[in-house]
């Protein structure tokens, strides 16, 4: 993410202009890391932003309804019994959530989102189903202030 492209300009490899990242600051053996890889904050942005763009696991997940619903965002109904499928992947790049850049990478997205939108999207799944392993993953820097197993690994490696 924060490789010099090399070509003397000062730009970062898949670092978009209006995401320009601070001059490496650190050398670890001869790979280079910039000042984010420091910053906490930043690198939880950009990994729930991942997460985000590339859910893992089956992109739909097949459901039954239990009652009658309606769904506000269509008008689409359906019964108990009917077969349903929800489309994760189509759910965390919807522009109507997202924005209309939703299919590209932005770790400051969270700066314009809905406080109700979670910014990793349907990537740890929610309620009852939610992922137990998301705040050892991801770290919790708000309540805990502490960051998770992979924004350590991004930190030591110079990954970022």
């Amino acid at each position: 993410m924060c490789r010099d492209t090399g070509d003397g300009s000062g730009r970062h490899a898949g670092v978009t202009r209006d995401h320009r990242l601070a001059a490496p600051s650190k050398n670890y053996g001869s790979r280079p890391t910039c000042a984010l890889t420091e910053d906490d904050e930043f690198l939880q942005r950009a990994l729930y932003e991942t997460i985000r763009l590339h859910t893992s696991g089956r992109k739909i997940h097949p459901r039954v309804a239990v009652r009658d619903v309606t769904l506000a965002s269509s008008g689409t109904r359906f019964g108990p019994g009917d077969r349903v499928g929800l489309h994760l992947a189509a759910a965390n790049r919807d522009p109507r959530v997202y924005g209309p850049d939703a299919d590209r990478f932005d770790p400051r997205r969270a700066d314009r989102l809905d406080r109700t939108v979670k910014p990793y999207g349907t990537g740890f799944a929610a309620g009852t189903h939610m992922c137990l392993g998301k705040d050892l993953v991801t770290g919790d820097l708000e309540a805990s202030g502490r960051p998770g197993i992979l924004l350590e690994v991004l930190r030591r490696t110079g990954a970022g």
